[in-house]
């Protein structure tokens, strides 16, 4: 068997004999041409992964999970519960032991913690008592930049590599992108600029972010879910994160509901649509009900949504 670098070293003799000696210059990637032997063991992991790989959504949907390198994109119209619905994905991941971090640039950050508080209690008004004791249980697992306002891309960035490298975060939240870059078209540039620098930042810390977008004006009776070629923007804010999701409300039903018309219990009341996931075969709809007076969701319409134990 001829080795690599034998051919390696032929090829780039040939090249070379009709180049000037000063002219020939390595390129900066060069050491990173690799046989596969030199990455086996990754290989290896990735042939026996049975999809169990990353933290999984709190709603028993086992084929959708979060895997550390990542950048997820969760999308949806004004009102579609997006910030509900990942707040307690948050919640359930903080409660858990991972560290997690929120930006939330849109609603100040007590406003946010108070909803999880009651997602987390499964109550609208706990004792201030039990709130102290949750907000202990989670210690330094939960955090959020208590700032409201635009937040420059590069800001956002530098945000995103201190929080992997020196408080050791798993997951990071921005909510939303239209408070760091427009989403009109004319910022194309800047959206593939700002979207490219997240997912880079996972992939070299090892950190999962979590990116929420609005969807282009929705029709007026929304009875399906959006596809992720829906999310304002460019194209580019797709193209590049490894998995979207597509959060649809389900307005019809709640219209009918409002009307008297009961016999619905059994349609979701929500839907993920994940409409890619790079590294898992799975894409398509998971169905969520929501417990409305505590803004959680449950996985089936029979299902009742439960307090977090603090021990």
């Amino acid at each position: 068997m001829v080795r690599l670098a034998t051919v390696a070293d032929a090829v780039r003799a040939e090249h070379t004999r009709s180049l000037p000696l000063d002219r020939w210059e390595p390129p900066k990637v060069a050491h990173l041409l690799k046989a596969p032997a030199a990455f086996l063991d990754d290989v290896m992991r990735q042939l026996s992964d049975d999809g169990a790989r990353g933290d999984p959504l709190p709603w028993a949907k086992p084929d959708f999970r979060l895997r550390s390198h990542e950048l997820t994109l969760w999308a949806g119209s004004n009102g579609s519960a997006k910030t509900t619905v990942t707040a307690e994905l948050m919640l359930s991941l903080a409660m858990a032991g991972r560290r997690v971090v929120i930006v939330s640039l849109e609603m100040p950050a007590y406003k946010v913690a108070a909803k999880m508080a009651i997602q987390a209690f499964c109550n609208r008004h706990p004792a201030r008592g039990r709130v102290e004791a949750w907000a202990d249980r989670l210690g330094e697992s939960l955090c959020f930049l208590d700032l409201t306002g635009d937040l420059a891309p590069a800001e956002v960035l530098k945000l995103a590599r201190y929080c992997a490298h020196e408080l050791g975060t798993q997951h990071l939240l921005i909510d939303n992108m239209t408070k760091v870059v427009s989403a009109d078209n004319d910022h194309a540039d800047d959206q593939r600029k700002f979207v490219g620098g997240l997912h880079r930042t996972a992939i070299d810390t090892g950190m999962h972010v979590h990116l929420v977008a609005h969807t282009r004006k929705p029709s007026d009776d929304e009875r399906e879910p959006p596809g992720r070629y829906e999310v304002a923007g460019s194209r580019t804010l797709v193209d590049q994160p490894d998995n979207v999701v597509m959060v649809w409300r389900n307005r019809p039903k709640e219209k009918l509901t409002r009307k008297g018309e009961l016999g619905h219990a059994d349609t979701p009341d929500l839907v993920l649509n994940v409409d890619k996931q790079r590294h898992a075969d799975f894409t398509g709809p998971l169905g969520l009900w929501m417990a409305r007076e505590c803004y959680r969701f449950v996985g089936h319409w029979s299902d009742t949504a439960q307090p977090y134990a603090l021990d």
